[in-house]
């Protein structure tokens, strides 16, 4: 879904992940598997830097993203998450790995809830849901520091959307 003109400054593309299966007790008659529906992540870029919008949940899904943006050859310098819902960001440690000069960026009130979302309660209601869930990093007693150390790499005040994406496609 690639958006792009021969004079255009910026370009657009959207990567999709398939949905996962979940757990629930709310399944219609006749129908024996649920899925988390499919998650979308946009690299927004010019000719040399590229700013990426969402960081997906599982470690399968951020390596099949970080091998999508490789693909496309540019810098990645930022990386912004929407909001602190996991599905968006839990993948920011596999993209940060591969993408080390990368910044991951939120808002303070995002920042908020992706830290309730890495606290031990947040991640055990996901883990119902996703059984085999496991946040990217560390082992099973580590996971959820893991996920919290992320969540302290990004920058907080006076980070914008607007301002990384112009002050990276105009350099």
């Amino acid at each position: 879904m690639e958006q792009t003109s021969e004079n255009a400054l910026l370009n657009w593309d959207v990567f999709v992940t398939p949905g996962i299966p979940i757990v629930t007790r709310d399944l219609p008659p006749g129908v024996r598997e649920a899925y988390f529906q499919a998650m979308a992540s946009t690299l927004i870029y010019g000719m040399r830097d590229a700013v990426l919008v969402d960081a997906f949940m599982t470690v399968k899904q951020a390596n099949a993203l970080a091998d999508w943006v490789a693909a496309k050859g540019k810098n990645l310098t930022t990386i912004y998450i929407t909001h602190g819902h996991g599905d968006h960001w839990f993948g920011i440690g596999t993209l940060l790995e591969r993408f080390p000069n990368a910044r991951a960026v939120a808002t303070p009130n995002v920042v908020k809830v992706m830290r309730q979302q890495a606290s031990p309660e947040g991640l055990k209601i996901w883990k119902a849901v996703h059984p085999r869930f496991r946040p990217p990093g560390g082992n099973d007693d580590n996971r959820s520091g893991a996920v919290r150390q992320d969540v302290g790499a990004l920058s907080e005040p006076g980070q914008s959307w607007v301002g990384a994406l112009e002050f990276r496609t105009r350099s």
